[in-house]
């Protein structure tokens, strides 16, 4: 299948310090993509019709990344979205997103006082923002970009979550998407409000926020309150791939940088996956080698095991990183939360 959706991370730097991030466990210094990296990507995107989908986007802030500017007009003909903290974004930059992009998701974790102490930053100012660029999409009479926000839930902010869909009526966002925490450190590991058979609190809150939902007109998608048997790497499905600020082609998200995480309470170390770099080869060489070719129909055919409703899973030390599995995989992709929906991509 040919590449149709390609994610950017311009660079893997921010200009926030966010509690439940996951740049909190990495050990390599952020990064900006270079001229020539990003020039290589312009040009298998200017030559690939199929490819429908542009994502700036990443761990890091894409808005604060040098190339930001010339990458918004750099990809003319395909669906470009964006994903954002929302802070510091001038007039300038709100006018030429206005113009280019299809989507805008903003980085919305609760109101004013969960907001603070989650992003460390004041929320008056993404919704200053929100707001501009509204306005300035009108002003050039366009219905795109949308405009959407997305809420990580958890204890820290789970109350809020109520009071944003009617935030999001409020400032003309027609749609929220939640994801759950994905701990990076065993402090916020308690934090989760999902877990094998799911909380009855978090059910009660989806109650309420379903509710608040359909009152204001709000399109909400909620993640999953247990495990389920279903698994969907929405990599894999939309025939997406990742290029991280070093040029390196990465499968998703997940396994674009090396870090930690804590599935289910358990600590687990993520390698960095690389099937090859842009400044070395062809994006479409990597994308249709034999290796990642293989690691995607793996993933689309379900043939990796599940560790986390495993019955040996307590005996066993293949989960305490990514590096295989006990069907002979590598990498791993058996601990996925994001496959099993928990965590969404935009």
């Amino acid at each position: 299948m040919p590449l149709r959706k390609l994610y950017v991370e311009l660079t893997s730097s921010c200009n926030l310090d966010c509690a439940i991030c996951y740049r909190r466990s990495w050990t390599k210094a952020p990064l900006d993509m270079s001229e020539a990296t990003f020039a290589r990507v312009v040009e298998f995107s200017a030559c690939s019709p199929e490819l429908r989908t542009i994502v700036l986007g990443g761990i890091g802030e894409p808005t604060s990344s040098p190339l930001f500017m010339n990458a918004l007009s750099a990809f003319p003909g395909k669906d470009l979205t964006l994903t954002t903290n929302g802070t510091d974004l001038d007039d300038r930059t709100l006018t030429e997103l206005a113009r280019y992009a299809k989507l805008v998701v903003f980085s919305v974790d609760g109101m004013d006082d969960a907001f603070g102490r989650i992003r460390g930053t004041e929320l008056k100012g993404v919704l200053e923002s929100v707001r501009k660029l509204s306005a300035f999409r009108t002003a050039l009479g366009k219905d795109t970009p949308r405009i959407e926000f997305q809420f990580v839930l958890s204890v820290l902010n789970a109350g809020d979550l109520p009071d944003v869909v009617d935030l999001a009526a409020d400032t003309g966002v027609n749609t929220v998407v939640v994801s759950h925490l994905l701990p990076q450190d065993a402090a916020n590991s308690p934090y989760v409000l999902y877990n094998r058979y799911g909380k009855p609190t978090t059910k009660t809150l989806y109650e309420r926020v379903r509710l608040r939902a359909m009152r204001r007109g709000v399109s909400v998608l909620l993640p999953p309150l247990e495990l389920k048997t279903e698994r969907r790497c929405s990599f894999a499905a939309e025939d997406a791939v990742f290029v991280n600020a070093d040029g390196n082609v990465c499968p998703c998200y997940r396994f674009s940088h090396d870090g930690t995480e804590f599935v289910f309470g358990r600590e687990k170390r993520v390698r960095e996956v690389s099937f090859g770099n842009v400044a070395k080869e062809s994006l479409d060489s990597i994308w249709n080698s034999v290796s990642f070719g293989g690691f995607r129909r793996t993933l689309l055919e379900n043939r990796y095991p599940s560790c986390p409703d495993c019955d040996l899973l307590e005996g066993c030390d293949m989960t305490s990183d990514t590096e295989s599995d006990c069907w002979a995989n590598s990498p791993s992709c058996a601990d996925c939360l994001w496959a099993r929906g928990f965590m969404r991509c935009p």
